[in-house]
């Protein structure tokens, strides 16, 4: 079960050991609202008061992904001082 609160949703999940590892599953409504996929990178941030923060590593751009939005009308003529 679990609580919306401010558009938040919180749940108590429990623990599992997952080998020499621990682990939790992440229910899959939470998974749908947050569009999540198996095999998505996270980052685990330890906050001051103890709290773990999940944080959905974002994609790196690379050059091409930076120009596929460009267009002709965005490019000017060199300009050399």
């Amino acid at each position: 079960m679990y609580t919306c609160r401010l558009n938040q949703f919180y749940m108590t999940v429990t623990i599992n050991k997952r080998g020499n590892s621990l682990g939790i599953r992440i229910p899959k409504h939470i998974v749908d609202k947050a569009s999540l996929e198996a095999g998505k990178e996270f980052e685990i941030i330890l906050g001051e008061k103890g709290e773990l923060i999940l944080k959905v590593k974002e994609d790196e751009l690379t050059l091409e992904d930076l120009l596929k939005g460009v267009n002709p009308d965005d490019l000017h003529d060199l300009l050399i001082t």
